[in-house]
């Protein structure tokens, strides 16, 4: 999400985050500029523990829901990971049922079965796998820096460059170029927004460095 919102605050859109963290690449972790857009992350967590089980997701409704992983998270709120699973497919079913895309990653063995049944014109995934809607592909992971490669359905979008290491990074960059994509930003626009991201605050934040010891 902090990705996405960083990516989409260097386009020529004007519209609202709120992620939470207290900043992200020097960004405040809420801001508002218009209605042309809004980011923000979801939360299976239930509405009122003990009361109402609702996920607190069930609540939002957006255009493009991006789903990045599913765990057992929240065990006091959830007796198992199927019932995880169930909430989630619910949440993808009715953002399809009201015209929404659902963009998920294929790596993810927990996902990929979830999304079986849902209808497959409005589904999008990417990941490592070479059948994914968004292949990644010639990763170079350095430390603290990496790049890669990616393609949509054959056709190249060009290389992209992160300012960030770990491989879950080149995913969860994967999925923000994906959904920027569907979005109808060019690729160009995305390649800088993503280069321009940093890191979130609390998230593997440096918060110290010595010669060669790094404390995070």
């Amino acid at each position: 999400s902090a990705m996405l919102a960083t990516i989409f605050l260097d386009s020529e859109l004007k519209g609202a985050h709120h992620i939470g963290v207290p900043f992200f690449s020097g960004i405040d972790g809420g801001g508002y500029n218009g209605n042309e857009y809004f980011i923000t992350e979801a939360d299976e967590y239930v509405n009122k523990p003990n009361i109402d089980p609702t996920p607190r997701f069930s609540f939002q409704h957006p255009h493009i829901l991006l789903c990045t992983n599913i765990d057992y998270d929240h065990p006091d709120a959830y007796a198992s990971l199927e019932q995880v699973k169930a909430a989630f497919k619910e949440f993808m079913l009715a953002t399809i049922n009201r015209g929404g895309k659902v963009v998920y990653c294929a790596d993810d063995h927990t996902t990929s079965p979830v999304i079986q049944g849902l209808p497959y014109d409005q589904l999008y995934s990417y990941g490592l796998s070479k059948s994914a809607d968004l292949v990644v592909t010639d990763v170079v992971d350095n430390e603290g820096t990496t790049s890669f490669s990616a393609s949509f359905r054959g056709t190249s979008l060009g290389d992209f460059q992160l300012r960030v290491g770990g491989s879950h990074n080149i995913l969860n960059a994967a999925g923000a170029v994906l959904v920027a994509h569907l979005s109808g930003l060019s690729t160009a626009i995305i390649a800088r927004g993503l280069s321009e991201f940093t890191g979130s605050a609390r998230r593997f934040e440096l918060v110290h460095k010595y010669e060669s010891t790094y404390l995070y």
